[in-house]
């Protein structure tokens, strides 16, 4: 009871000090039986002096004599309900009102008293002593008021056996013995332990264990309950009012970006289907509250749901509407079929595009180096940011028919969706096998596809690049083609301390195993051609100028294969 001083009664805003004064109430005979309320109301300073001296005369257990001349008696204990309120006698007051009595009146008056008695919402100081007082024969109560071990004991017995059964409880705020020892508990424990010097772990510990008093805490006090129902309302109108704002915004456009988006629409697609399209790529936000809003207005609208096949860019500011509306707008727009080949780079194709009047070249290039498209395959590249060009070897070599004047954006999707296509589950299976990455396949692929265009050379140039991998004599593949690659296409246009650093990177006379990424767009032949290669001890290559295929085990052997190209009229185009 350390920290009794700090309580109080939250429901009759009472402290511990007031609650002493009152701690027992006894009420006269013969007066009806009053509910804990009227009983609670009694226990005031302000009540007169007669009844405060019978409450204190109560408390201490005492018996009141009878008159002068009349035999003595002793009340009985009948209708004694708490043990802490000592023994119920009949006052003097309540002897000259009523003298013809009985016994039978004098029970009833006693048990209407017991009745009444109101137990406060913590015990005042000295209880053991009084519940032992209580409990004890009068011979055996001690005279002074000092704390003993058996009275503690026997009280605390006392009390603990009440709290079990229930029996005891805080008239005012309902609550048990129990609930209130594990109240001052928290409260002692809220004490001890400041939040200040506490590392986040314990912070967090410490405010969920407040969660559960702060809800009775509100839940005991009507003020706080009432308020904490108003804020709880304010706070979700608040999140309803965000939350439809958002939902307006969507149907209308307002306070939407203008970034434009290309929506691949194909053949059947429904409003719905659409919505989602645009809800994954980021035009709307609630896809949900679009579908019944167009579901709502359809009728009004009068629209027939029949969509364009096509690729439509489309900004979020537009709204959904006029989004749906410019996917059913026929498109009267000149087309151009373009074809690129198997090995061609970002910057041929960049010129290819530029030449067919399709999108720029800088606006292509600029397309290629970032990573907002959504597959799968470019989040998985690690080095992306170490590349000359991200999306290098991705755009798959085939035909392909744009628009004249085309978003660069779109010519790069339908380009990364081509390859994401043509990338088999049998291909991502095999790599597995290999313990390769699909962005390793593509890497040794591009090299493979620059080497040769003979699907039959291909796969023995896959066997002596994957020879020189697993062979610690030969950690680097030398293969020409990575240099031309530097040499052509980032020399040029980088500068001096950027072309060493792209050299290092790419050139494979220089850095160990593959370069850092692709240096072409392979075609198939040259995928399957890594992904199956064939089997050989081979570790240098050469062509002549016929594009016949000489391979070697040694260098010697290789010397005379050199030689050997030479003397057909071909030039030396050797790889090691």
């Amino acid at each position: 009871m350390a920290e009794r001083n700090e309580r109080y009664d939250s429901a009759t805003g009472r402290d511990l000090e007031e609650l002493e004064k009152v701690y027992f109430q006894k009420a006269e005979p013969g007066e009806p039986a009053a509910p804990a309320k009227a009983a609670a109301k009694r226990q005031t300073a302000s009540r007169p002096m007669s009844r405060r001296r019978s409450a204190s005369h109560a408390s201490r257990g005492g018996t009141p004599k009878r008159s002068a001349g009349k035999t003595e008696k002793k009340t009985e204990k009948k209708g004694l309900k708490n043990p802490l309120a000592g023994r119920v006698g009949t006052s003097k007051k309540s002897r000259k009102a009523a003298p013809d009595r009985g016994r039978a009146a004098e029970r009833d008056a006693a048990k209407a008293a017991s009745d009444k008695l109101v137990f406060t919402p913590l015990p005042p100081e000295g209880y053991e002593e009084q519940a032992q007082q209580a409990t004890a024969p009068r011979a055996a109560r001690p005279t002074n008021h000092s704390r003993t071990s058996d009275a503690s004991a026997s009280a605390k017995a006392v009390l603990d056996n009440l709290g079990n059964k229930g029996a005891v409880y805080i008239s005012d705020t309902k609550r048990n013995v129990a609930d209130m020892r594990r109240r001052t508990a928290e409260n002692a424990y809220r004490r001890r332990n400041n939040m200040k010097g506490m590392n986040g772990r314990e912070r967090a510990s410490y405010m969920l264990s407040q969660i559960g008093p702060t809800v009775r805490s509100v839940q005991s006090d009507p003020k706080r309950r009432e308020a904490a129902y108003k804020i709880i309302i304010v706070l979700v109108a608040l999140l309803l009012a965000i939350h439809w704002t958002s939902c307006i915004n969507d149907i209308l456009g307002f306070a939407r970006s203008d970034k434009e988006k290309v929506i691949v629409v194909e053949e059947g697609d429904t409003t719905n289907k659409l919505i989602g399209k645009f809800d994954r790529e980021g035009l709307i936000k609630h896809s949900t509250v679009c579908k019944l809003f167009i579901a709502m207005t359809s009728d009004i609208r009068n629209d027939n749901d029949k969509y364009l096949k096509g690729e439509f860019t489309l900004t979020p500011d537009m709204g959904i509407e006029k989004m749906l509306s410019t996917c059913t707008a026929t498109q009267k727009r000149d087309t151009v079929e373009i074809t690129f080949p198997e090995g061609f780079t970002v910057e041929q194709i960049a010129e290819k595009l530029e030449e067919s009047k399709v999108c720029s070249r800088s606006d292509f290039l600029k397309a290629t180096n970032v990573a907002q498209y959504n597959y799968g395959f470019i989040k998985e590249i690690a080095n992306g940011d170490q590349r000359y060009h991200l999306l290098e070897g991705y755009m798959y070599p085939d035909t392909y028919e744009f628009y004249v004047g085309e978003d660069a954006s779109s010519v790069v999707s339908k380009l990364l969706n081509n390859f994401n296509q043509k990338w088999s589950d049998s291909y991502a299976s095999r790599a597995r096998e290999l313990n390769m990455s699909m962005d390793d396949v593509i890497t040794l692929a591009s090299i493979v596809q620059k080497e040769d265009s003979d699907p039959d050379n291909m796969a023995v140039i896959a066997s002596v690049f994957y020879n020189r991998l697993n062979s610690s004599a030969y950690p680097s593949l030398q293969s020409d083609a990575t240099n031309y690659y530097v040499n052509t296409y980032i020399k040029p246009a980088a500068s001096a301390g950027d072309y060493n650093l792209y050299r290092n990177r790419y050139s494979t006379y220089v850095c160990k195993g593959l370069p850092v990424g692709p240096i072409c767009s392979p075609g198939d032949d040259a995928i399957k051609a890594v992904l199956w290669p064939a089997s050989t001890n081979y570790y240098f290559f050469a062509h002549d100028d016929e594009g016949n295929l000489y391979a070697a085990r040694t260098a010697s052997e290789q010397n005379v294969n050199v030689y050997n190209a030479l003397t057909t009229g071909g030039s030396d185009d050797e790889e090691e």
